[in-house]
């Protein structure tokens, strides 16, 4: 059945991710299929607060960020960002696709 969230547009994501009262140092963690607007959200957020593990993998395995085999090394060095900006009382974004262990 249908409702409200389906008919949102990436504007209204991202005035969303904008106007969430998000203490300094908290982790926002983004999970999800692919296609489920994760992304999305954070473009109402600075980027610098974004962990994005599709561009980790891309990093990792120089541009492309669906491979899915690169996923172990891209987890590890967003465990490393993660606790380094937390450490640091900032607030992170963490953008992943899903809850498996890589």
């Amino acid at each position: 059945m249908a409702d409200w969230r389906d008919r949102m547009t990436p504007e209204d994501h991202a005035t969303i991710a904008a106007r969430a009262p998000i203490t300094p140092g908290t982790l926002v963690v983004l999970i999800g299929p692919a296609g489920a607007g994760k992304t999305q959200f954070t473009h109402g957020v600075p980027s610098r607060e974004v962990i994005s593990l599709d561009e980790l993998r891309a990093l990792v395995n120089g541009g492309d960020a669906g491979d899915q085999a690169t996923t172990a090394e891209a987890v590890q060095l967003q465990d490393l960002l993660l606790d380094a900006r937390l450490r640091r009382n900032r607030t992170v974004y963490c953008d992943s696709t899903s809850l498996m262990i890589a």
